[in-house]
């Protein structure tokens, strides 16, 4: 049987323009930049874990001092903060199960975007196969590419959700969390204290001012 009985009367060979080499050239690159991140991501270093204050990607008003203050508290064998582990049993199942159903919403969502882009591109591809349509070597590369890149992606964003619900190194996401809302209400309330007692500070310095004239 030939290649043209398989894939349909009237088909053949589709010759690329420049165009196309240079893109199916890009997709190649990114497949195995993909596969190289991959497989080396595994070697990589777990880095050191950061306070929510001290990361990068922090924003907030928060004074050098009062990083400071906080870093105090993380450095002492108890944090003020309440513990997880001791929390009553119904607190810690019910918390449990609330870090579970967000984290099964996160891995089904990126599995049904995987799963839609990939289908995307195994249409095409069964298409060109098939002979139902045309399938030149731009339209078998970026097919292919649909069909398989996005499981790279699905893996890599399943170890970073798995990673953020377990993580390998550092305290646990609830943990954490719960430090997060005590400093911020020891901040909250530090700021306030601070505030009137500069208010008494200056109401106390106005009939004294007025004593000494």
């Amino acid at each position: 049987m030939s290649l043209e009985q398989i894939v349909g009367v009237g088909w053949s060979p589709h010759t690329p323009t420049l165009n196309e080499l240079i893109i199916i050239a890009v997709l190649i690159g990114l497949l195995i930049v993909v596969v190289l991140w991959e497989l080396l991501g595994r070697k990589k270093k777990q880095p050191e874990h950061l306070p929510w204050y001290r990361q990068r990607n922090y924003k907030g008003n928060l004074t050098e001092v009062e990083k400071r203050q906080l870093d105090f508290f993380r450095m002492q064998e108890k944090h003020p903060a309440a513990d997880f582990d001791g929390l009553p049993e119904e607190v810690k199942r019910y918390v449990g199960g609330l870090e579970l159903e967000v984290y099964d919403n996160k891995q089904g969502a990126i599995a049904l975007q995987t799963l839609f882009v990939s289908g995307v591109g195994g249409y095409f591809l069964i298409r060109y196969i098939l002979g139902y349509d045309e399938g030149s070597l731009f339209g078998y590369v970026w097919s292919s590419s649909l069909l398989i890149l996005p499981w790279f992606w699905y893996r890599i964003k399943w170890n970073q959700n798995a990673e953020e619900f377990l993580p390998s190194s550092g305290p646990s996401s609830t943990h954490e969390a719960i430090l997060k809302e005590w400093e911020l209400d020891y901040i909250f309330n530090k700021r306030k204290a601070d505030e009137y007692e500069k208010e008494e500070s200056e109401r106390n310095e106005g009939p004294r001012s007025a004593t000494t004239k």
